[in-house]
Protein backbone atom coordinates (compact mmCIF):
# COMPACT_ATOMS: atom_id res chain seq x y z
CA UNK A 1 0.00 0.00 0.00
CA UNK A 2 1.39 3.40 -1.00
CA UNK A 3 0.88 5.69 1.27
CA UNK A 4 -0.12 9.67 0.28
CA UNK A 5 2.95 11.40 0.53
CA UNK A 6 4.58 8.99 -1.45
CA UNK A 7 2.33 8.58 -4.09
CA UNK A 8 2.16 12.89 -4.48
CA UNK A 9 6.30 12.28 -4.45
CA UNK A 10 6.16 9.54 -7.25
CA UNK A 11 3.75 11.95 -9.71
CA UNK A 12 6.03 15.09 -8.86
CA UNK A 13 8.86 12.61 -10.40
CA UNK A 14 6.64 11.70 -13.16
CA UNK A 15 5.77 14.89 -14.30
CA UNK A 16 9.44 16.10 -14.05
CA UNK A 17 10.01 13.36 -16.45
CA UNK A 18 7.46 13.94 -18.21
CA UNK A 19 8.47 17.75 -18.99
CA UNK A 20 11.90 16.56 -19.71
CA UNK A 21 11.15 14.69 -22.53
CA UNK A 22 9.00 17.37 -24.01
CA UNK A 23 12.30 19.85 -23.67
CA UNK A 24 14.51 17.18 -26.03
CA UNK A 25 12.40 15.91 -27.97
CA UNK A 26 12.53 17.45 -31.69
CA UNK A 27 15.17 19.17 -30.81
CA UNK A 28 13.08 21.75 -30.01
CA UNK A 29 15.30 23.00 -26.63
CA UNK A 30 11.87 25.01 -25.67
CA UNK A 31 9.57 22.17 -24.83
CA UNK A 32 7.07 23.28 -27.85
CA UNK A 33 5.23 20.90 -30.07
CA UNK A 34 8.11 20.49 -32.73
CA UNK A 35 8.03 22.73 -35.48
CA UNK A 36 5.91 25.16 -33.72
CA UNK A 37 8.84 27.48 -33.58
CA UNK A 38 11.07 26.28 -36.72
CA UNK A 39 13.04 29.18 -37.67
CA UNK A 40 12.01 30.48 -40.96
CA UNK A 41 13.94 29.50 -43.60
CA UNK A 42 14.67 30.51 -47.57
CA UNK A 43 13.51 27.80 -50.14
CA UNK A 44 14.56 27.86 -53.63
CA UNK A 45 13.27 26.00 -56.27
CA UNK A 46 13.82 25.69 -59.93
CA UNK A 47 15.18 23.92 -62.91
CA UNK A 48 18.48 23.83 -65.13
CA UNK A 49 18.99 23.69 -68.09
CA UNK A 50 22.26 23.04 -70.19
CA UNK A 51 22.05 20.57 -73.20
CA UNK A 52 25.88 22.10 -74.51
CA UNK A 53 27.27 20.19 -71.28
CA UNK A 54 29.68 17.72 -72.48
CA UNK A 55 31.11 14.79 -70.82
CA UNK A 56 35.16 16.28 -70.29
CA UNK A 57 32.92 18.36 -67.63
CA UNK A 58 30.89 15.48 -66.70
CA UNK A 59 31.50 11.87 -65.84
CA UNK A 60 31.28 9.58 -68.96
CA UNK A 61 28.49 7.68 -67.21
CA UNK A 62 26.59 10.70 -67.16
CA UNK A 63 25.66 10.73 -70.76
CA UNK A 64 22.73 8.48 -70.93
CA UNK A 65 21.78 6.28 -74.15
CA UNK A 66 18.17 7.42 -74.37
CA UNK A 67 16.66 9.17 -77.53
CA UNK A 68 19.37 12.64 -77.81
CA UNK A 69 21.59 11.54 -75.50
CA UNK A 70 19.78 13.83 -72.67
CA UNK A 71 22.38 14.56 -69.42
CA UNK A 72 22.12 12.77 -66.10
CA UNK A 73 22.26 16.15 -63.84
CA UNK A 74 22.18 14.40 -60.58
CA UNK A 75 26.10 13.94 -61.00
CA UNK A 76 25.89 17.60 -60.24
CA UNK A 77 25.42 19.51 -57.09
CA UNK A 78 23.39 22.98 -56.31
CA UNK A 79 24.40 25.35 -53.37
CA UNK A 80 24.63 29.20 -52.24
CA UNK A 81 27.82 30.20 -53.37
CA UNK A 82 30.16 29.74 -49.99
CA UNK A 83 27.73 27.68 -48.20
CA UNK A 84 27.98 23.97 -48.19
CA UNK A 85 25.27 23.31 -45.68
CA UNK A 86 22.83 24.14 -48.33
CA UNK A 87 24.30 21.64 -50.86
CA UNK A 88 22.23 19.72 -52.94
CA UNK A 89 21.96 17.01 -55.70
CA UNK A 90 20.27 17.79 -59.18
CA UNK A 91 17.22 15.48 -60.04
CA UNK A 92 16.33 14.73 -64.15
CA UNK A 93 17.46 13.78 -67.25
CA UNK A 94 18.14 16.75 -70.54
CA UNK A 95 16.58 18.88 -67.58
CA UNK A 96 17.27 19.68 -63.48
CA UNK A 97 15.03 20.34 -60.94
CA UNK A 98 15.98 21.14 -57.72
CA UNK A 99 15.03 22.68 -54.14
CA UNK A 100 17.16 23.66 -51.35
CA UNK A 101 17.03 25.86 -48.19
CA UNK A 102 18.66 28.42 -46.67
CA UNK A 103 18.58 29.16 -43.08
CA UNK A 104 20.96 31.91 -42.85
CA UNK A 105 20.68 35.01 -44.84
CA UNK A 106 23.18 38.04 -44.41
CA UNK A 107 21.81 40.17 -47.03
CA UNK A 108 18.95 40.20 -49.50
CA UNK A 109 20.63 38.73 -52.54
CA UNK A 110 23.05 35.61 -53.25
CA UNK A 111 24.21 33.36 -55.76
CA UNK A 112 23.62 29.90 -56.71
CA UNK A 113 26.30 27.59 -58.54
CA UNK A 114 26.06 24.28 -59.93
CA UNK A 115 28.97 22.36 -59.54
CA UNK A 116 30.90 19.37 -61.23
CA UNK A 117 32.32 16.41 -58.88
CA UNK A 118 35.81 18.28 -59.45
CA UNK A 119 34.04 21.48 -57.77
CA UNK A 120 33.74 23.55 -60.98
CA UNK A 121 31.31 26.18 -61.15
CA UNK A 122 29.12 25.35 -64.81
CA UNK A 123 26.02 27.45 -64.21
CA UNK A 124 25.17 30.46 -61.89
CA UNK A 125 22.60 32.46 -60.83
CA UNK A 126 22.32 35.86 -59.11
CA UNK A 127 19.03 36.71 -56.69
CA UNK A 128 18.34 39.74 -54.84
CA UNK A 129 15.49 40.54 -53.35
CA UNK A 130 15.36 38.05 -50.69
CA UNK A 131 14.44 37.63 -47.45
CA UNK A 132 13.49 34.28 -45.22
CA UNK A 133 10.29 32.64 -44.94
CA UNK A 134 10.09 33.28 -48.70
CA UNK A 135 10.05 30.66 -51.69
CA UNK A 136 11.58 31.52 -54.74
CA UNK A 137 11.51 29.93 -58.13
CA UNK A 138 14.33 30.41 -60.80
CA UNK A 139 15.61 29.11 -63.58
CA UNK A 140 19.91 28.36 -63.90
CA UNK A 141 21.06 28.30 -67.97
CA UNK A 142 23.34 30.12 -70.23
CA UNK A 143 21.83 34.02 -69.65
CA UNK A 144 21.80 33.32 -66.15
CA UNK A 145 25.52 32.69 -65.85
CA UNK A 146 26.28 35.17 -68.28
CA UNK A 147 25.03 37.40 -65.98
CA UNK A 148 26.87 36.05 -63.16
CA UNK A 149 30.21 36.19 -65.70
CA UNK A 150 29.48 40.07 -65.90
CA UNK A 151 29.02 40.55 -62.16
CA UNK A 152 32.47 38.82 -61.37
CA UNK A 153 33.93 40.97 -64.03
CA UNK A 154 32.81 44.28 -63.05
CA UNK A 155 30.80 44.40 -59.27
CA UNK A 156 29.13 47.47 -59.93
CA UNK A 157 27.14 45.66 -62.16
CA UNK A 158 23.81 44.69 -60.32
CA UNK A 159 21.61 41.55 -61.67
CA UNK A 160 18.42 43.70 -62.26
CA UNK A 161 20.20 45.87 -64.77
CA UNK A 162 21.94 43.07 -65.94
CA UNK A 163 18.41 41.04 -66.76
CA UNK A 164 17.33 44.88 -68.62
CA UNK A 165 19.99 44.58 -71.15
CA UNK A 166 20.04 40.88 -72.14
CA UNK A 167 18.71 42.03 -75.79
CA UNK A 168 22.33 43.73 -76.39
CA UNK A 169 23.74 42.24 -79.13
CA UNK A 170 27.11 42.36 -76.99
CA UNK A 171 25.00 40.20 -74.33
CA UNK A 172 23.78 37.80 -76.90
CA UNK A 173 28.15 37.08 -78.45
CA UNK A 174 28.67 36.48 -74.55
CA UNK A 175 25.72 33.84 -74.37
CA UNK A 176 26.89 32.20 -77.43
CA UNK A 177 30.72 32.12 -75.99
CA UNK A 178 29.53 30.19 -73.24
CA UNK A 179 27.81 28.10 -74.72
CA UNK A 180 30.81 27.26 -76.65
CA UNK A 181 32.74 26.55 -73.74
CA UNK A 182 30.31 23.92 -72.52
CA UNK A 183 30.39 22.44 -75.21
CA UNK A 184 34.36 22.49 -75.73
CA UNK A 185 35.75 22.65 -72.32
CA UNK A 186 37.44 19.50 -71.07
CA UNK A 187 38.40 21.51 -67.53
CA UNK A 188 37.91 23.73 -65.45
CA UNK A 189 35.20 26.35 -65.31
CA UNK A 190 33.43 27.92 -68.33
CA UNK A 191 33.32 30.92 -66.87
CA UNK A 192 36.93 31.10 -66.52
CA UNK A 193 36.63 30.25 -70.43
CA UNK A 194 39.48 32.70 -72.61
CA UNK A 195 36.53 33.48 -74.93
CA UNK A 196 34.04 34.06 -72.17
CA UNK A 197 36.09 36.61 -70.35
CA UNK A 198 37.13 38.25 -74.04
CA UNK A 199 33.13 38.65 -74.19
CA UNK A 200 32.28 39.80 -71.29
CA UNK A 201 35.11 42.81 -71.15
CA UNK A 202 33.85 43.68 -74.65
CA UNK A 203 30.20 43.78 -73.47
CA UNK A 204 30.89 45.89 -70.27
CA UNK A 205 31.18 48.83 -73.20
CA UNK A 206 27.81 49.02 -73.87
CA UNK A 207 26.16 47.77 -70.67
CA UNK A 208 24.81 50.65 -68.83
CA UNK A 209 24.99 50.66 -65.32
CA UNK A 210 22.35 52.26 -63.83
CA UNK A 211 21.81 51.85 -60.63
CA UNK A 212 25.44 52.48 -58.95
CA UNK A 213 24.88 55.72 -61.13
CA UNK A 214 22.11 57.25 -59.92
CA UNK A 215 23.00 56.26 -56.43
CA UNK A 216 25.59 58.11 -57.10
CA UNK A 217 23.34 61.22 -59.12
CA UNK A 218 21.13 60.99 -55.94
CA UNK A 219 24.70 62.15 -53.68
CA UNK A 220 25.70 64.53 -56.06
CA UNK A 221 21.86 66.23 -55.96
CA UNK A 222 22.20 66.35 -52.83
CA UNK A 223 25.63 67.96 -51.87
CA UNK A 224 24.82 70.50 -54.55
CA UNK A 225 21.18 71.59 -52.89
CA UNK A 226 22.93 71.13 -49.31
CA UNK A 227 25.95 73.02 -49.82
CA UNK A 228 25.21 76.71 -48.87
CA UNK A 229 29.27 77.82 -49.44
CA UNK A 230 28.15 77.83 -53.17
CA UNK A 231 26.24 80.43 -54.69
CA UNK A 232 22.82 79.97 -55.76
CA UNK A 233 23.73 80.17 -59.17
CA UNK A 234 26.20 76.96 -58.87
CA UNK A 235 23.81 74.56 -56.92
CA UNK A 236 21.21 75.60 -59.62
CA UNK A 237 23.38 74.72 -62.43
CA UNK A 238 24.82 71.50 -60.38
CA UNK A 239 20.95 69.63 -59.69
CA UNK A 240 19.92 70.88 -63.05
CA UNK A 241 22.25 68.71 -64.55
CA UNK A 242 20.91 65.65 -63.24
CA UNK A 243 18.01 66.68 -65.07
CA UNK A 244 16.51 65.93 -68.52
CA UNK A 245 15.53 69.23 -71.12
CA UNK A 246 12.63 66.59 -71.75
CA UNK A 247 11.59 67.21 -68.19
CA UNK A 248 7.72 66.18 -67.68
CA UNK A 249 6.21 67.16 -64.42
CA UNK A 250 4.14 63.95 -62.58
CA UNK A 251 1.09 65.33 -64.76
CA UNK A 252 3.15 64.73 -68.05
CA UNK A 253 3.82 68.31 -69.17
CA UNK A 254 6.80 69.60 -70.24
CA UNK A 255 8.43 71.40 -67.28
CA UNK A 256 11.92 71.88 -67.46
CA UNK A 257 11.83 75.62 -67.20
CA UNK A 258 9.34 75.47 -64.11
CA UNK A 259 11.48 73.58 -62.25
CA UNK A 260 14.49 75.68 -62.85
CA UNK A 261 12.84 79.16 -62.31
CA UNK A 262 11.53 77.36 -59.01
CA UNK A 263 14.10 75.36 -57.91
CA UNK A 264 16.41 79.20 -57.74
CA UNK A 265 13.76 80.68 -55.77
CA UNK A 266 13.47 78.29 -53.02
CA UNK A 267 17.70 78.80 -53.33
CA UNK A 268 17.17 82.44 -52.62
CA UNK A 269 14.43 81.77 -49.95
CA UNK A 270 15.62 78.68 -47.64
CA UNK A 271 18.68 77.59 -46.24
CA UNK A 272 18.64 73.58 -47.41
CA UNK A 273 19.58 72.02 -44.42
CA UNK A 274 18.90 68.35 -45.59
CA UNK A 275 17.27 67.62 -48.75
CA UNK A 276 18.05 63.59 -49.77
CA UNK A 277 16.80 61.46 -52.12
CA UNK A 278 16.90 57.64 -51.64
CA UNK A 279 16.50 55.13 -54.25
CA UNK A 280 14.02 52.26 -52.87
CA UNK A 281 11.88 49.69 -55.26
CA UNK A 282 13.92 50.23 -58.94
CA UNK A 283 12.12 48.45 -62.28
CA UNK A 284 13.41 48.57 -65.91
CA UNK A 285 11.04 49.88 -68.37
CA UNK A 286 13.53 49.59 -71.23
CA UNK A 287 16.90 49.09 -71.37
CA UNK A 288 17.46 52.65 -71.20
CA UNK A 289 14.23 53.89 -68.58
CA UNK A 290 14.27 53.00 -65.18
CA UNK A 291 11.47 53.73 -62.73
CA UNK A 292 12.89 54.04 -59.12
CA UNK A 293 10.46 55.11 -56.21
CA UNK A 294 11.92 57.20 -54.52
CA UNK A 295 12.32 58.20 -50.59
CA UNK A 296 12.53 61.89 -50.06
CA UNK A 297 13.31 64.25 -47.00
CA UNK A 298 13.27 68.00 -46.59
CA UNK A 299 14.45 70.36 -43.54
CA UNK A 300 14.80 73.83 -44.88
CA UNK A 301 14.32 77.40 -42.93
CA UNK A 302 13.81 80.53 -44.78
CA UNK A 303 16.41 82.68 -44.65
CA UNK A 304 16.82 86.57 -42.59
CA UNK A 305 15.12 88.77 -44.59
CA UNK A 306 13.43 86.37 -47.22
CA UNK A 307 9.80 86.36 -47.68
CA UNK A 308 6.64 84.64 -48.97
CA UNK A 309 6.99 80.35 -48.34
CA UNK A 310 6.70 78.76 -44.83
CA UNK A 311 9.48 80.05 -42.44
CA UNK A 312 10.64 76.31 -42.05
CA UNK A 313 9.53 72.79 -42.19
CA UNK A 314 11.04 69.19 -42.16
CA UNK A 315 8.56 66.96 -44.31
CA UNK A 316 8.87 63.67 -46.03
CA UNK A 317 7.43 63.74 -49.47
CA UNK A 318 4.14 61.74 -49.46
CA UNK A 319 3.19 59.98 -51.54
CA UNK A 320 5.87 58.54 -52.08
CA UNK A 321 7.54 59.63 -56.09
CA UNK A 322 7.79 57.16 -58.72
CA UNK A 323 10.79 59.29 -60.98
CA UNK A 324 11.46 57.81 -64.60
CA UNK A 325 15.37 58.03 -65.19
CA UNK A 326 16.29 58.01 -68.85
CA UNK A 327 19.98 56.93 -70.47
CA UNK A 328 20.91 59.81 -73.04
CA UNK A 329 24.00 58.57 -74.46
CA UNK A 330 26.48 59.65 -71.87
CA UNK A 331 24.64 59.63 -68.76
CA UNK A 332 21.22 58.80 -66.80
CA UNK A 333 18.87 61.87 -65.98
CA UNK A 334 15.95 62.48 -64.40
CA UNK A 335 12.73 62.60 -67.29
CA UNK A 336 9.84 62.84 -64.85
CA UNK A 337 8.19 61.97 -61.21
CA UNK A 338 10.34 64.47 -59.68
CA UNK A 339 8.21 66.38 -56.98
CA UNK A 340 8.64 70.09 -57.36
CA UNK A 341 5.86 71.90 -57.35
CA UNK A 342 4.26 74.31 -53.64
CA UNK A 343 1.49 71.08 -53.77
CA UNK A 344 3.93 68.49 -53.38
CA UNK A 345 6.61 69.49 -51.51
CA UNK A 346 4.71 72.22 -48.95
CA UNK A 347 7.11 74.81 -49.29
Amino acid sequence: MIHRKSFVFIMLLGALAFAGCGGGGGGGGDGSPAGSNAPAQLTINGDVTASELNDGLLPASSILAKAGDQIDFGVLTIQVEGDDATKTALSGTGKATFKLAVTTLSNTALKLVVKNKAGNVLLARALYGLALGDTKATTLDATSTAIVTLMTANAGYSASELEAQVSLPGFQTLVAALRAAWKNSTSGSPLDDAAVKAAAAGLQVGVQGGESQIKQAYADMKAALENNSLTDAERLNAFMGFISKDFKDIAGTPSYDDLRSVTESRLQRYTINTYSFTGAELSYTATDTIELTTNTYIDVTRKPGATGGVSGVKITVTPTPKIIWKFNGTKWLIQQGLPYKQSEIKI
